[in-house]
């Protein structure tokens, strides 16, 4: 049994790792009505248009690809995270790996209302793009409004990068800048704070 399925992960599928899954020429037209195939126009020659669709995948039932075994765009079955690589590779036991995936699990379901919240999100957004809306917003705040901002939705934002980067893609490593946002966030609200109770005249 396929790793994903017997963890149920499904985080390269849900929006928790990636906005979108690019589509190869192979694989369109896409016979799955579930799938809908959309383009990203490039800017010219060298950077030509992409077929991609959207996550959270509508396949992605119960943290589980409801299609596995049955025929699915390349990405579906060529993409493998640095946890299904380590633990072919005997450096992560089944167990470890259930129990790393329950904790992110655990963690992202408890970040994603905090984030919806706060960015104000009706849609179905992916986990990844709730958290760049989070930091964007961050950014426009100003220092007494950055105060108010929740410390444990920042922390869990924080570690969720980090564990994502860790142990899922190594290549999320470069966008580790939010959880680093984020952590600066709660410092420069933590210092206002601490201003604020210094100088209680002002």
């Amino acid at each position: 049994m396929s790793l994903c399925i017997e963890c149920a992960c499904g985080f390269c599928c849900d929006g928790t790792l990636y906005s979108h899954a690019p589509l190869k020429d192979t694989d369109l037209p896409v016979r799955n009505e579930s799938i809908v195939a959309l383009e990203r126009s490039g800017s010219g020659p060298s950077d030509p248009s992409e077929y991609y669709f959207d996550q959270p995948c509508k396949l992605c039932l119960n943290d589980r690809c409801a299609i596995h075994d049955q025929t699915r765009p390349a990405i579906c079955g060529d993409y493998t995270c640095k946890l299904l690589v380590n633990h072919a590779a005997g450096k992560v036991s089944l167990a470890d790996a259930k129990a790393l995936v329950h904790n992110v699990k655990v963690l992202r379901d408890r970040l994603r209302p905090q984030l919806e919240e706060f960015t104000d999100s009706e849609a179905p957004l992916a986990l990844v793009e709730l958290t760049r809306l989070a930091v964007n917003r961050m950014e426009t705040m100003d220092a007494a409004a950055r105060s108010s901002v929740s410390s444990g939705m920042l922390l869990d934002l924080a570690l969720m990068r980090i564990l994502l980067a860790k142990h899922f893609d190594s290549r999320l490593t470069r966008h580790t800048y939010l959880a680093d946002k984020a952590m600066q966030t709660m410092d420069a609200a933590s210092d206002s704070q601490a201003q604020q109770q210094e100088e209680p005249g002002k």
